[in-house]
């Protein structure tokens, strides 16, 4: 039983915890799972991260921050470049894709998630999405530490169908991550965002003879839960 801040009281039930026997009904027809992993497409389990990157080989992409175009193009070479009247007059390459480093990153990568998400952590980008990561090293040695340029672009789910590289950032001098949005990656379930399931509590008013009767003529005791003594006969 619950109070309102009025005073009036209301019988509430709790719904059942997931997993419980619900019903499909109970649970949107998923029979108590997740609702992402639900609409899982046919082959996810064997379908590899870069199998389902695949559609994107062969493609550029570009934003444009500022004086500055940034090029990305798949497994093959990232750049940043300016130009005027169609001619370019600066440019930086940002790195070319490599495989080997690419593969000791996400086991490493891996290896951190499956600690971290022991302890309960949410791993991912800074957002808290995850990530499916490709590495580009040698490209134009940097000026401030004679290091060459390097980039690890990051792929995460666009469930709004839009290849797009969303963000850019130097974390450390000549050090660049790029978060690549596509929406090949939703293919694969692990990287869709997981939709909180909500439960609803139901209440009906308490009618108000019952109200008077629990209160034993002397009103309603709010956020108490009491007993009515039985008279005593007088003898």
């Amino acid at each position: 039983m619950m109070t309102a801040h009025d005073g009036r009281r209301y019988f509430c039930a709790l719904p059942k915890p997931r997993g419980t026997g619900a019903s499909d009904d109970e649970t949107g027809g998923t029979g108590g799972r997740d609702a992402t992993n639900a609409s899982a497409t046919d082959g996810d389990a064997e379908a590899t991260v870069e199998d389902v990157l695949k559609p994107l080989e062969g493609r550029c992409f570009y934003r444009i921050e500022g004086w500055w175009t940034y090029e990305f193009c798949h497994m093959k070479k990232i750049r940043q470049y300016h130009q005027e009247d169609k001619k370019v007059t600066n440019e930086y390459n940002l790195g070319v894709y490599h495989p080997g480093l690419t593969k000791e990153a996400e086991k490493d990568r891996a290896a951190v998630d499956r600690s971290r998400t022991a302890g309960g952590d949410v791993v991912g980008t800074a957002s808290g999405e995850p990530y499916h990561a490709h590495v580009f090293t040698e490209g134009t040695p940097c000026d401030l530490t004679t290091l060459k340029r390097r980039t690890e672009v990051r792929f995460t789910c666009a469930p709004n169908g839009v290849n797009v590289i969303a963000s850019i950032e130097e974390p450390s001098t000549c050090s660049y991550v790029f978060v690549v949005r596509t929406p090949e990656l939703c293919k694969r379930s692990e990287f869709r965002a997981r939709v909180k399931e909500t439960s609803h509590v139901r209440c009906r008013a308490v009618p108000a003879e019952e109200e008077t009767e629990s209160a034993g003529g002397g009103g309603v005791v709010r956020g108490e839960s009491f007993a009515v003594p039985p008279k005593k006969t007088e003898l």
